[in-house]
């Protein structure tokens, strides 16, 4: 069900523009954990330059672990970016869920205070479907539940669990967190939030994304957990017959 006047075209243009501003909102965690790992290969460099080889394996294994490290950031911030595609195309939505969560580790408070438990079996067939549109939804789910947490501002780690489970006919993602909705609040309507530096647009433009491709889209609430969960169909689909600007 859609919730306003806007065409197809905008909310696929509205998605685009809220995942390119999100790699820039992380781009300071991006930074931080590559010179992290550089400070590393620094460090061990110049032990080795200055210790005679006295634990020549434990200095190389830091520098190797640091590249790996670099590797991974760059490959999983390239491999989001060829996701961004509105073009229909053989997807496995296990790796795209593990792309994201790799990620969301460029956003610190996500590294280092929430603790996420992952079910993603192999065993689910590929689906044809825009990845932009898998990759925005997923998104906008886990970003809310780690904004919420942050929100939330409890001590010690926050607890995630993402789950992706097939049945016969779809595949269904879900993210519970321990936080919990406001009173009367749709969160899915235009400009809903509870955070007042947010637009409140991000799960409004996931449920049209969802309505043009004959996916759904919840958000539900208890007395301590909050579960966000994205059915997809294993159908072919696509915006076909959408500008896709």
């Amino acid at each position: 069900m859609r919730t306003s006047e806007k065409t197809d075209a905008e909310w696929i243009r509205l998605a685009r523009l809220y995942l390119e501003a999100a790699g820039g909102r992380y781009l300071p965690g991006m930074v931080h954990n590559a010179n992290n790992a550089c400070q590393i290969i620094a460090m061990a460099t110049e032990l080795l330059r200055v210790g005679n080889g006295t634990n020549l394996c434990t200095k190389l294994d830091k520098i190797a672990g640091a590249d790996s490290e670099l590797q991974v950031l760059f490959g999983t911030v390239e491999s989001r970016t060829l996701l961004l595609s509105s073009t229909t195309q053989q997807v496995h939505i296990p790796d795209v869920v593990r792309c994201e969560l790799d990620f969301f580790q460029n956003c610190l408070f996500f590294k280092h205070n929430v603790r996420t438990t992952v079910s993603t079996p192999d065993t689910l067939p590929p689906v044809a479907l825009p990845p932009m549109a898998l990759v925005y939804c997923f998104e906008a789910g886990l970003a809310n539940a780690v904004e919420a947490c942050e929100s939330a501002g409890s001590a010690g780690v926050s607890e995630l669990n993402v789950t992706l489970a097939g049945t016969q006919d779809a595949a269904r993602i879900s993210v519970m967190s321990p936080t919990t909705l406001p009173p009367g609040m749709d969160p899915f309507s235009p400009k809903a939030t509870s955070k007042p530096d947010r637009t409140g647009m991000g799960l409004t433009i996931a449920r049209n994304l969802c309505a043009g491709l004959g996916w759904t889209v919840s958000l539900t609430g208890g007395e301590t957990s909050t579960t966000y969960i994205l059915d997809i169909p294993f159908r072919e689909c696509a915006f076909s017959t959408i500008e896709q600007g």
